[in-house]
């Protein structure tokens, strides 16, 4: 199997885990974890921090297909780029051989062969490597009857080189990875996450950027029926993808809601449903030891995103308990796009009955007065029916 995928290791290059300094065996160490859970059930030996890179080992007697580890590995964070490779040892007759071996089939015009030196002690250096493979290359080829040309500037295939202390590394393609930072190494934060469509993109931001993400759903069963929180059910199935697992408290506010509903002004409604919502997900977070909570509000989106609502929801909340908002410059348009990219934009997209659907007044408050807000929700007397919401949660585990 090895000698028809022609490969027997993935390359796997990070991109700001380099600039971590004194932390930087933390974040790598990381980042081998991470890989390890995302191809378990997949074969493979063992998995080698490297200088500035870490090395798959699939094994000369693997059975594998390269699709399914593509698949997995895309949605490793912490990842810049990925190869699948051939190696062999340093001495250049093994690397012309492994070279002639990885591009003989391959069908291109002309090509050029671009070296990179972990070990800079190597007896030739970038240019002076390229050099002698690609003149190998160029003799092969022509001795086949099939001549190709070293075009530099523009070719129509690269074959890539890496020398390390250890071993040369030979590879066709580099594969985008999917950025960002290990999940796990920014620590523990609370999403609150809807059917819609953009809490989930805002718990994936914040998911590349190594936090890892505890969902909260809010929901009103009976009130509202089981759609809403079977979507996202969904959703967090496929984000628990991006982070290797997942968990999910399920909180029905109906009582709470019934209590805005008889005692608060109607043009306030959604700003006391965002605050409960808001200090729900505080208890949960105290309970998560987790850092912050998480949002998908968008500034000016809809009527209790604007800055003074904003200001009204965040007041909810103690101030060690900062509430992030990922997408608070993004459009409509820049938040779908991204939904899609992720895979959940066709389960939002969905049509759902979400629990605040009944509240929305026609003429909802948007410039909410701090000292109103607080004067009314003492009134309401909600924090007893919050605690009761949280203890009686639903919790759920995906991954």
């Amino acid at each position: 199997m090895r000698k028809k995928n022609n490969v027997d290791g993935i390359l796997v290059h990070y991109g700001e885990i380099a600039l971590k300094g004194e932390n930087r065996d933390y974040f790598e160490e990381k980042l081998v974890e991470n890989l390890r859970a995302a191809l378990d059930g997949l074969s493979f030996e063992r998995i080698n921090r490297m200088y500035g890179r870490i090395l798959v080992e699939l094994g000369g007697t693997a059975k594998f297909e390269l699709s399914k580890y593509e698949d997995r590995l895309d949605r490793v964070f912490g990842i810049a780029n990925y190869a699948f490779v051939r190696s062999c040892s340093r001495d250049l007759d093994s690397i012309k051989q492994v070279a002639w071996n990885l591009v003989r089939s391959e069908d291109f015009r002309s090509f050029k062969v671009a070296s990179r030196r972990a070990d800079k002690n190597y007896g030739l250096n970038s240019v002076e490597l390229n050099e002698r493979i690609g003149a190998h290359l160029q003799q092969r080829y022509e001795e086949e009857g099939s001549p190709r040309e070293v075009d530099l500037e523009e070719p129509d295939f690269t074959l890539f080189i890496e020398v390390t202390s250890s071993e040369i590394f030979l590879y066709k393609k580099k594969i985008e990875g999917a950025g960002g930072m290990p999940v796990g190494t920014a620590g523990k934060v609370i999403g609150l996450v809807s059917a819609g469509i953009d809490s989930p993109v805002a718990a994936w931001q914040m998911m590349k950027r190594g936090s890892e993400v505890v969902f909260t759903h809010f929901h009103s069963f009976p009130r509202t029926d089981k759609a809403s929180q079977e979507n996202v059910e969904e959703v967090v199935e496929v984000l628990s993808s991006w982070q290797g697992s997942a968990k999910l408290y399920l909180i029905n506010i109906r009582t709470i809601q019934r209590k805005i509903i008889t005692d608060a002004p109607k043009r306030l409604r959604i700003i006391f449903y965002r605050r409960a919502m808001l200090k729900a997900a505080e208890r949960v977070a105290q309970g998560e030891n987790a850092l912050g909570l998480v949002s998908g509000d968008s500034l000016a989106q809809v009527s209790s995103q604007t800055l003074e609502n904003l200001r009204a929801a965040n007041e909810a909340v103690s101030s060690s308990m900062p509430v992030y908002r990922p997408n608070i410059g993004m459009d409509k348009r820049e938040i779908e796009s991204l939904a899609r990219e992720i895979e959940t934009y066709q389960i939002s997209a969905r049509s759902s009955r979400d629990c605040c659907v009944y509240m929305r007044p026609k003429h909802p408050e948007t410039k909410a007065s701090l000292d109103e807000v607080r004067q009314v929700e003492r009134s309401l007397e909600i924090d007893d029916l919050i605690e009761e919401a949280v203890a009686s949660a639903d919790v759920e585990e995906f991954g």
